[in-house]
C-alpha cells in the first residue's frame, strides 16, 4: 500500500480571495486587509521606509518600483504567508494595493 504525500495546508489561496462581481454596468471587487493594517503601523513606527531609502543605491528610470518599496513587499509577504517570489504578484493581487505600498 502506497502513502499519498501530503501537500502543506496553505490557510488560503490568493487567487480566491481577489474577487469581482459583476452586475449590468456595475463592478464590485473585494480585496483582502488582513494584519496589513497592523504590520504598516509597525513599519511606520520604525520608519523603515526611511531607513531603506538611506542605504540603498539610488533608484534608475527603468524601474517600475522603488527598491525600497519592493523590499517592503517581500517583508510583508514573509509576515502574512510566506509565498514564493515566483507567485508574488499573484499574491499581492489579492490585497488592497494602497496597503501595500503600491
Amino acid at each position: 500500500m502506497r502513502h499519498k504525500k501530503r501537500q502543506p495546508h496553505r490557510a488560503s489561496d490568493p487567487a480566491k480571495l481577489a474577487t469581482k462581481a459583476v452586475a449590468d454596468d456595475l463592478t464590485l471587487q473585494s480585496r483582502t486587509i488582513g494584519a496589513l493594517p497592523i504590520i504598516n503601523r509597525f513599519i511606520d513606527r520604525l520608519n523603515l521606509h526611511s531607513l531603506l531609502n538611506q542605504f540603498l543605491p539610488w533608484e534608475d528610470g527603468r524601474s517600475k518600483v522603488a527598491t525600497s518599496t519592493a523590499i517592503l513587499l517581500l517583508v510583508k509577504n514573509i509576515l502574512l504567508s510566506r509565498e514564493p517570489i515566483y507567485g508574488l504578484a499573484q499574491w499581492a493581487a489579492a490585497y488592497q494595493p494602497e496597503l501595500l505600498g503600491l
